[in-house]
């Protein structure tokens, strides 16, 4: 993980929005907000009001074995990409497009291929026949990037398997070049990920796809909530680890929870040292993706809780409270924040 920071500090840490002279104008910079479920229900009106708080794209997130249900049989339980492909373009937003082999610590390829390495030609061949079936059908959306595979140092775990991996992501990203020529392609790596034990063979991943597709959240040992003046540090690594290509955080946030060493206070904090950093590294770092815009269920926790294999109280309450709001739709002060750092720059 990241230095840990005393989590129980509160950091001046306070850009006034309405000061001119503190913001960087957004320039061609891409704000994303993620658009979670909330209790109402109605995705929406919640879709408006990111929408009027400056979001300009979003993202999908979506696994290969939820995909192919049999031996090339594309036929998803929902079809989150056809509807995405009827919704998004005709309200001139943007899209971040995940096709996920690996999401975090999961495993997501279709059963007839378990087993098999990463850069297998059965395995090649058959996400190659998935890109066939699903790129023509988003053809019509603005995407901001093709991620293939989420967060996935949580998975590979050697040398070999990372190379594996490299080699496989660039036989498919060719071939998914080769039916949208231009779309930028790349796997999603932790913060962590970029720096830590296999440093070196994600940065040839990294390197190799031509840009940083990264998520981050301030999580310290035992899930504790790490102060959010530690945004700066990874901004500034990350442009001083990868000076050539361009930076996407496809996913950051920090939870407001009290139990583990944050707060509502603390979370808008997170927020507002969020476009301080991005500021300061507003022609390197393109895209930003803020997770999510409400805090989820008791139930979807349950979920995640099970997927995950992870029990442990912090790190259900990280993802109980990394909504800018709540279940139900009230603001917390992180999406006032949010709201007031996005205008003053433009959005």
């Amino acid at each position: 993980m990241w230095a840990c920071g005393d989590a129980g500090t509160q950091l001046v840490f306070d850009p006034d929005p309405s000061d001119s002279t503190a913001v960087v104008p957004r320039g061609q910079r891409v704000l994303g907000i993620s658009i979670s479920d909330r209790a109402d229900g109605d995705f929406n009106d919640a879709f408006e009001e990111a929408r009027a708080a400056g979001m300009q794209a979003t993202s999908l997130s979506l696994a290969w074995d939820d995909l192919e249900v049999a031996p090339g049989v594309y036929d998803p339980e929902i079809d989150f990409l056809d509807i995405a492909a009827g919704y998004y373009p005709a309200r001139e937003t943007r899209l971040l497009l995940a096709i996920n082999p690996i999401d975090t610590n999961n495993r997501r390829v279709p059963e007839y291929l378990d087993g098999l390495e990463w850069d297998d030609p059965a395995v090649v061949q058959a996400f190659e026949d998935l890109l066939d079936w699903a790129l023509p059908r988003a053809m019509e959306v603005d995407l901001v990037a093709l991620a293939v595979g989420n967060e996935i140092d949580a998975t590979l775990a050697s040398q070999e398997e990372w190379e594996s991996y490299r080699a496989f992501l660039a036989q498919v990203s060719e071939h998914a070049d080769s039916l949208r020529p231009g779309l930028r392609i790349g796997a999603k790596i932790t913060a962590e990920g970029l720096t830590g034990a296999f440093a070196d063979e994600a940065a040839l991943v990294t390197e190799a796809s031509g840009l940083v597709l990264t998520t981050f959240y301030p999580l310290g040992p035992g899930f504790q909530i790490e102060d959010p003046s530690m945004v700066d540090g990874v901004f500034d690594d990350l442009v001083d680890r990868f000076p050539d290509l361009p930076i996407l955080f496809a996913e950051i946030g920090s939870p407001s929870t009290s139990l583990c060493g944050s707060s509502e206070a603390l979370q808008a904090e997170f927020v507002g040292g969020t476009f301080a950093a991005w500021d300061r590294h507003a022609d390197r770092v393109e895209y930003l993706e803020f997770v999510w815009m409400h805090d989820i269920s008791q139930d979807a926790l349950e979920v995640y809780e099970e997927y995950y294999g992870v029990s442990d109280e912090c790190f259900l309450e990280y993802l109980g409270t990394l909504g800018l709001q709540s279940f139900a739709g009230v603001d917390k002060p992180a999406w006032s924040r949010l709201v007031g750092e996005a205008d003053a720059r433009g959005w």
